[in-house]
C-alpha cells in the first residue's frame, strides 16, 4: 500500500493500534458504508415500487370507468340497421379490449409478471388521469361519428 492508503506506523502507535487492528477498523468502516448504501438503495426502490403501485391503481380505475361508459353506450345501441350492427360490434370489441387491459393490470399487481406494461405513469389532474381523458375523447369520437348521443 502507498502512503495515502496506509497510516504511517508512528501514527498507529500513537493511538495504541497496530497495522492489523487498523486494517480491521478500515474493513469495518467500509462494510458499514456498503451496508448503508444497500439499505438506502432498497428504501429508494421500495418507494418507487409503492409509487408505481399507486399509479397502476389510478390506471385500473380509469379502465373501469371506460368499461362502464362503453357499456352505457352499448345499452343505447339498438340493432336496426347494418351501420348500427357494426357500431355495436365495435363497442363490444372495445369492452373486450378494455377487460383484457384490466386483466393485465391486475396480473401485474399480483406479481404474475405476464404483463408487458411497466412503469406507466399518467399525471393526475382535476378531471382524472390523461389516460381517462384520452379514452373518453376517443370513445366520444366513435359515438359522434355514428350520430349517437352518449348522454
Amino acid at each position: 500500500m502507498d502512503q495515502y492508503t496506509e497510516a504511517p506506523r508512528s501514527v498507529l502507535h500513537c493511538f495504541g493500534t497496530d497495522e492489523k487492528e487498523h486494517s480491521e477498523t478500515v474493513e469495518g468502516v467500509m462494510s458499514n458504508l456498503i451496508l448503508g448504501a444497500i439499505v438506502s438503495t432498497r428504501q429508494a426502490l421500495e418507494g418507487k415500487i409503492d409509487s408505481f403501485s399507486i399509479e397502476l391503481n389510478f390506471v385500473r380505475v380509469d379502465v373501469c370507468k371506460v368499461i362502464n361508459k362503453t357499456r352505457e353506450i352499448e345499452a343505447k345501441v339498438v340493432i336496426q340497421s347494418p351501420d348500427t350492427k357494426e357500431l355495436q360490434a365495435t363497442v363490444r370489441a372495445l369492452i373486450d379490449k378494455t377487460k383484457q387491459l384490466d386483466d393485465h393490470l391486475e396480473d401485474s399487481e399480483d406479481g404474475a409478471g405476464g404483463c408487458n406494461l411497466c412503469f406507466i405513469i399518467f399525471s393526475k389532474g382535476q378531471e382524472g388521469s390523461s389516460l381517462e381523458a384520452f379514452l373518453e375523447s376517443w370513445l366520444q369520437s366513435i359515438v359522434d361519428s355514428s350520430n349517437l348521443s352518449a348522454s
